[in-house]
């Protein structure tokens, strides 16, 4: 499935969708790229904030993909693509456990599927 995504995202969204993704980051707070544009990305989209339990920052990859949806204007089946390929490289990485790469797939996959049926 991973092939299909990346071949359904336009080359010359990559570098936008790259940078909102970062962008992205930086709104929830796992990242300190631009502080000024996150305050007024938190002000602007104060309902793709969430937070984990302990009150810390909370990736959420649906609030992901609609934010890069909303500050870039590219089709939001593209930012959900990116997002899900985002997963699937964290899940090549070393940075997961081996024991748990399967599962973040498996995750991942189930995610795209359900949020493409509410778009498509």
């Amino acid at each position: 499935m991973t092939n299909d995504i990346e071949l359904t995202i336009q080359p010359g969204n990559e570098p936008p969708l790259e940078e909102a993704h970062c962008r992205y980051e930086s709104f929830i707070g796992i990242c300190e790229e631009d502080l000024e544009l996150a305050a007024a990305d938190r002000r602007q989209y104060p309902e793709l904030l969430r937070t984990a339990e302990d009150g810390g920052p909370l990736f959420d990859n649906t609030c992901c993909a609609r934010f890069m949806h909303l500050v870039t204007g590219i089709d939001l089946k593209e930012c959900l693509l990116f997002v899900h390929r985002e997963d699937i490289e964290l899940a090549d990485s070393w940075l997961v456990k081996p024991e748990d790469k399967d599962r973040l797939r498996h995750s991942s996959e189930k995610w795209l599927a359900a949020e493409l049926a509410k778009v498509c």
